[in-house]
């Protein structure tokens, strides 16, 4: 985990790859194989073009080369748009991320001061999972959402799996300093990092 500059990934993307990291790192325990941490944390490269070739194909755009900047370039009129209607709230330190009327994604940072430096790519993330997640409801590949808000209850539950999770969760020496720390159940997927007992920063993506 990190806080690389640069265009943020969309959501969906993050958590498949999330899933992908954590799978790796289970199978490295189960059968007490070592490896190196550049290893560790990456994702299956086939896996992630094979999803960006999907998103080209749901927003009609095609890149020679598949690369996510080209399709990000195409978005920009819209992503503009929408980025203005979602400014730093105050005190913030993340944000809980509903779109089709479901909670997809919670992002935690350790201070006010770091999540106002990377809200813009935090919201960026999110408008790009919007605008992908509003092409597949288009050609009927996600369900219309039937609600315009959350429960009230959602936010709860996913925190309540987080909490389960816990107990199972897999520990590594983070690319940098501090630890890696990853969890999953079956609805939920997610990473910190920790360093000296503080979250620096916490990720948590629904499983769809």
């Amino acid at each position: 985990m990190g806080f690389a500059s640069g265009p943020k990934a969309d959501l969906g993307l993050r958590s498949m790859m999330n899933r992908q990291v954590h799978a790796r790192a289970r199978a490295m325990v189960e059968v007490c194989a070592p490896m190196p941490a550049e290893s560790r944390y990456a994702a299956d490269q086939d896996r992630v073009w094979d999803e960006v070739e999907r998103k080209h194909e749901r927003a009609g755009s095609s890149s020679r080369t598949g690369a996510l900047h080209d399709l990000y370039a195409r978005e920009a009129v819209d992503m503009a748009a929408l980025l203005g209607a979602f400014p730093y709230p105050v005190d913030a330190v993340g944000a809980a991320i509903a779109i089709g009327g479901r909670l997809v994604a919670l992002e935690l940072y350790d201070a006010p001061a770091t999540a106002r430096k990377l809200w813009p790519r935090l919201i960026e993330g999110a408008v790009r999972a919007y605008l992908d997640h509003r092409r597949l409801a288009a050609v009927g590949g996600a369900p219309a959402s039937k609600h315009r808000y959350l429960d009230r209850d959602a936010l709860g539950r996913m925190l309540g799996r987080v909490k389960l999770a816990q107990a199972d969760a897999l520990e590594s020496p983070a690319v940098g300093e501090g630890m890696d720390v990853r969890f999953r159940t079956d609805r939920i997927t997610g990473a910190a990092l920790v360093h000296d007992d503080r979250v620096v920063h916490a990720e948590v993506h629904r499983v769809v």
